[in-house]
């Protein structure tokens, strides 16, 4: 599957300076994002590492949402379709937080997480005649390089001094993103969007970059990441997609 993936980003590549119309888009917008297994991953660090009885103010964050910003890159094939490369980097994250009652120190524990889709594909725009409104619709596909890291800091309550660890884990795994748009052109060379759409981008596995066999048996280097019950840990990216993004021709 990758070598296909791959193999078309090439080809898209080598096609796209062979036509006339090239253009830019840079883009940025919020997405849901479907992270249940890594949310059980807070609750279980909630229920082992949040029990002194000094702690108090424990409040979790979950995976619910992420922000993401990107570039489109293509060019017309026809009047309306064109062709194109687009990447991303959207970034999450879930934290826990709390505070010692003794000292007022501060606790933190939680995950971030990262992907970078590179993807190729269809974008359609139809235009009204008497109007600088458009409708369309994209649809790309690809593969996403996903990081992350397991992490835990502690600090005093000014913030001077702290102590910290990390576990950084990665992976990868098929990506596709598909909506459909509003767009206003201020001429022939510049325009604005709005899309609404929905994107698939799950990491089925994870891996551990460097060892944290003291935190968990199962964290080797190189290694699958799995649960201390040998669960396999995943990330799953998917959800729906609100853009707003500028088009800008050549």
């Amino acid at each position: 599957m990758k070598k296909i993936i791959f193999a078309g980003l090439l080809v898209a590549l080598f096609v796209m300076p062979v036509f006339a119309g090239i253009s830019i888009s840079p883009f940025g917008g919020y997405t849901t994002v479907s992270m249940a297994n890594l949310n059980h991953r807070l609750d279980f660090l909630r229920s082992t590492v949040f029990t002194d009885p000094d702690l108090i103010d424990i409040k979790t964050n979950y995976f619910t949402n992420a922000w993401f910003a990107g570039l489109d890159a293509g060019c017309l094939l026809v009047p309306g379709f064109s062709v194109g490369l687009r990447s991303e980097y959207i970034s999450a994250g879930g934290v826990i937080s709390a505070k010692d009652k003794t000292n007022d120190a501060k606790l933190n524990s939680g995950i971030n997480a990262s992907l970078i889709p590179i993807m190729a594909g269809l974008s359609y725009l139809y235009g009204f005649e008497t109007s600088p409104f458009s409708v369309g619709a994209d649809l790309y596909a690809g593969w996403g390089l996903g990081n992350g890291e397991f992490f835990l800091k502690m600090t005093d309550k000014n913030e001077l001094f702290f102590e910290a660890y990390n576990v950084p884990m990665n992976g990868g795994g098929f990506v596709l993103d598909s909506d459909i748009k509003c767009a206003y052109a201020l001429g022939e060379t510049l325009s604005f969007d709005f899309a609404f759409g929905y994107r698939h981008a799950k990491i089925d596995k994870l891996y551990v970059v460097k060892d944290a066999t003291f935190m968990n048996p199962n964290w080797a280097k190189g290694k699958e990441a799995k649960t201390s019950d040998g669960k396999s840990l995943s990330a799953d990216f998917s959800g729906l997609t609100l853009r707003l993004g500028a088009k800008i021709n050549f």
